[in-house]
């Protein structure tokens, strides 16, 4: 899946370094809203973890978590349209997360940070 790749960019420079988690990891790490959410869906769920060392090991570590859902029809009890309407929403936080680690990235900042958000696609499919 395209977005379970991390950004070759982003880890291609100096100190950022990640993991995704896949669906098999997130039971095993004791992960179970998340390995839940992610059985409403033929999508299974990620994980994605970033972490930027820029400063030394005893500075506190700056930690950012976001919610990525990409597709949020409520699983096998679906909403109404109205409801579905504004779900382009549900992806905010995993953007914002994603663009804070860019920015730390560029502007190279003298902090560590450790960043992590989820992506499941939480919709029916006809085989289920």
């Amino acid at each position: 899946m395209w977005r379970c790749r991390l950004k070759p960019g982003l880890t291609s420079t100096r100190k950022p370094s990640g993991e995704i988690l896949d669906e098999q990891a997130i039971f095993d790490h004791g992960l179970g809203c998340l390995h839940a959410t992610g059985k409403g869906s033929v999508n299974p769920p990620r994980l994605v973890t970033l972490r930027w060392q820029g400063a030394s090991e005893e500075a506190p570590v700056y930690a950012l978590v976001g919610k990525g859902i990409t597709f949020d029809t409520g699983g096998m009890w679906l909403k109404e349209g109205e409801g579905m309407r504004t779900m382009k929403y549900d992806m905010c936080g995993a953007a914002v997360v994603f663009g804070m680690m860019e920015t730390v990235k560029r502007l190279n900042l003298p902090l560590t940070s450790w960043q992590s958000w989820r992506w499941p696609k939480t919709c029916p499919a006809a085989q289920q």
